[in-house]
């Protein structure tokens, strides 16, 4: 065993000595020296020595006094609650139902590499053209290495302005392009702050991560208004990053994480936000859901959640990332792009959509408004499009749910279908023979609209509106 983490398992024993022998008390010393281990190796990769990292690894751990209590009214025989499995349940669930999209997924990512070398030098060159002595412009990314599902941001999410931290694991990456330094990336660092009202002025970006507490964001109509956050404050932990991002976490030290993490504790959050476009805003949470005021504005809005829901009212994003194990998204009045995920969620949805995907195992899937391109799918719900624009591209996918587009007669379109034991019905007088389970078939000799429709055992309905 590593020396450190065996001078961790000492110290974390020795804080603990008052409890009583048992499984529980094995079981937490355990974690709790594993945790401090992982937040040591990220001081010392940070750069501190290895005397200095011990000693402020030590110091997350806090009062243990809370913990020997716990202890203590579980008795000789207790055991430690299991963690929250469900979420993970719900996920391998996800991928076992969803083979074959994880097939065509596998297939694809070769040329998705490619293309995107070929789109990353185009926009090197335009921005060269378009910028000839250089701009100041740039972009930050923040990450981390959780240790559970929910932290996790798969590799083709690493988009623009999106946060990943923990307290733990605190860097953040920043890019950009001048005339004088050509591309460049530096990598800094946050700090704890304290206090529960801040000046809007010096943040872009909030990531909140809870285990157990609801989140609601209000907006405030002043646009110079001071960041405020509300709700159980006293037991949050606040970085804010030399770029502008404030982090929310549950749990000072390793102690409370504890609780938090094994659903023994909870907190609610409440921030309240002027009206202004922002960088990001990142809400992960294990079990609570997540309310939006209407009005909110930003680049990117990023949402996970185990159990919980989110609501949220009419938004301006430029993305909005949804995933979540059996958690609601309901959005109206959305403005942007939309990737959704869920395993028994639904996924209900309003505006003026520009690019859609969702994917859900056993929850349906209903979108209204408008919609560019829309790229939808569910195991065993059913899939539901009604829009008054004419997409240019619709692919709506179900194994065992119905699969419907409701359409305005606004051009001709392709469509392929295909069902197994389910039926075509289309509102559209087809150009050609439908009475096959499969086929390509236009409307008004095609059109510039291009339509994919298939379910396993459920029908194909397309309506006129």
């Amino acid at each position: 065993m590593d020396r450190m983490k065996t001078k961790f398992i000492i110290a974390v024993t020795t804080r603990l000595a008052a409890a009583e022998d048992s499984n529980a008390k094995t079981d937490l010393i355990e974690e709790l020296s594993e945790n401090l281990y992982q937040r040591y190796l990220d001081l010392v990769a940070a750069g501190e020595t290895e005397d200095t990292a011990y000693t402020k690894a030590l110091e997350d751990l806090g009062d243990v006094d809370e913990l020997l209590a716990y202890l203590g009214s579980l008795g000789p025989d207790g055991e430690l609650p299991r963690e929250e499995s469900q979420g993970r349940d719900y996920f391998n669930e996800f991928l076992r139902g969803a083979e074959e999209v994880v097939r065509e997924t596998i297939s694809q990512t070769k040329e998705a590499v490619d293309q995107a070398k070929v789109i990353f030098r185009d926009v090197a060159e335009k921005l060269k053209e378009k910028y000839p002595n250089g701009f100041d412009g740039s972009f930050h990314v923040h990450f981390n290495d959780n240790d559970d599902d929910h932290g996790e941001h798969p590799a083709d999410e690493d988009h623009e302005g999106e946060a990943r931290q923990d307290s733990g694991r605190d860097w953040v990456v920043s890019a950009g392009y001048s005339k004088e330094r050509g591309f460049f990336c530096e990598r800094g660092q946050s700090q704890p702050v304290t206090g529960t009202v801040f000046s809007s002025q010096d943040i872009k970006g909030v990531d909140i991560k809870l285990y157990n507490g609801d989140v609601a964001i209000h907006l405030l109509d002043d646009p110079q208004a001071d960041l405020t956050l509300d709700g159980d404050t006293d037991q949050l932990e606040l970085r804010l990053s030399s770029e502008g991002i404030l982090s929310i976490r549950q749990g000072k030290t390793a102690s409370a994480s504890f609780f938090f993490a094994r659903g023994l504790a909870s907190a609610d959050v409440k921030l309240y936000l002027p009206r202004r476009l922002w960088t990001f805003l990142q809400v992960t949470s294990v079990n609570g859901d997540i309310r939006i005021d209407d009005g909110l504005e930003a680049d990117q809005l990023i949402v996970k959640t185990t159990s919980g829901d989110l609501t949220c009212g009419c938004a301006d994003c430029r993305r909005l990332t949804f995933k979540s194990a059996s958690g609601d998204l309901d959005c109206s009045g959305f403005t942007g792009d939309i990737q959704a995920d869920t395993v028994s969620g639904d996924i209900t949805l309003s505006g003026s959509i520009g690019t859609l995907r969702s994917c859900t195992i056993s929850g349906d899937v209903e979108i209204s408004g408008s919609v560019r391109e829309a790229r939808c799918s569910s195991a065993s719900g059913d899939v539901l499009l009604k829009t008054g624009v004419l997409p240019e591209f619709l692919e709506l996918s179900s194994k065992s749910g119905d699969c419907e587009a409701r359409l305005p007669d606004q051009g001709g379109f392709a469509l392929q279908y295909s069902t197994v034991s389910g039926d075509l019905y289309s509102d559209f007088p087809l150009d050609e023979d439908t009475s096959g389970k499969s086929g390509s078939v236009t409307y008004l000799g095609g059109g510039e609209s291009s339509f994919r429709l298939s379910s396993v055992s459920g029908d194909i309905t397309l309506r006129k509106i």
